[in-house]
């Protein structure tokens, strides 16, 4: 099929939210444990359908915080979160998810919620199933690494005070090993994930990278908008979720008014 119509922004711009994660063994009974074993299985299952407790009736994620990377900070700039499981990081082969380590653990996530650092994806083919070419730009900026450093650091400091401390054994991602800078962000860099919130690759403005116009309409282009996180131009500091559904029903409420008319 021939070009019907070129924009440069398109598939430009990328922005995504990247966790990175530090785990810790733990004493008492995670999700770790409902994973390997077939009696936690039923247990979890039985608290679930009968009393409607236990780890079945919660997102593992249970305690969540945005914060200020530094006291310099200008506003909160970082989140992070207790996630009720561990996985082995070492395990990582690429693209697929670790495997849940076997012993009892969970671990902190940590982000930078207004990333500066920007990619771009683009097809690689006509073929609509055809993966597409997908440059992240994670940590591209020098600002994002200081924040997710500051992350981790600010993980372990949560971990080694108060009742968490107690029922910590030991640091099993990075290590209590890790120490400096350069090793933290070479860990990083090799084991953080997606939060998958992409936006912004067909960002919404008036200027020649834009994409669509403040109606959601595609530049140069009768008769079509588009009405997805892509529009956005930029990231907003949690989930994209509700800003999708809002951007949706706005161009909905558009697209009935031009009927109208």
């Amino acid at each position: 099929m021939p070009l019907q119509h070129a924009l440069p922004g398109v598939g430009e711009g990328l922005i995504d939210h990247m966790r990175a994660c530090v785990s810790f063994s733990s004493r008492i009974a995670t999700i770790n444990d409902i994973v390997h074993n077939p009696i936690a299985k039923i247990r979890a299952g039985l608290d679930y359908f009968i009393w409607r407790k236990g780890w079945l009736a919660t997102a593992s994620m249970t305690v969540q915080a945005i914060t200020r990377s530094t006291p310099d900070s200008e506003r909160a700039d970082l989140k992070i979160q207790i996630n009720g499981i561990s996985m082995d990081l070492q395990k990582m082969d690429g693209g697929d998810r670790p495997p849940v380590r076997k012993q009892s653990g969970f671990s902190f996530l940590f982000f930078p919620i207004y990333p500066h650092s920007r990619g771009r994806v683009h097809s690689t083919s006509i073929d609509p199933l055809a993966s597409p070419k997908i440059e992240t730009g994670y940590l591209a900026d020098p600002r994002d690494s200081a924040v997710t450093l500051s992350g981790l650091k600010l993980a372990r400091s949560i971990a080694s005070k108060g009742p968490l401390a107690k029922i910590i054994i030991e640091e099993t991602d990075p290590g209590a090993s890790c120490t400096n800078d350069s090793e933290l962000l070479d860990y990083i860099r090799s084991t953080s994930k997606t939060v998958y919130h992409p936006v912004g690759t067909c960002r919404m403005g008036t200027d020649a990278m834009a994409v669509v116009d403040s109606h959601l309409r595609v530049h140069g282009l009768q008769g079509l908008r588009i009405a997805d996180a892509s529009v956005m131009p930029t990231l907003v500091a949690t989930n994209t979720n509700a800003p999708s559904i809002m951007v949706g029903e706005r161009a909905a409420a558009w697209v009935m008014e031009d009927a109208r008319k």
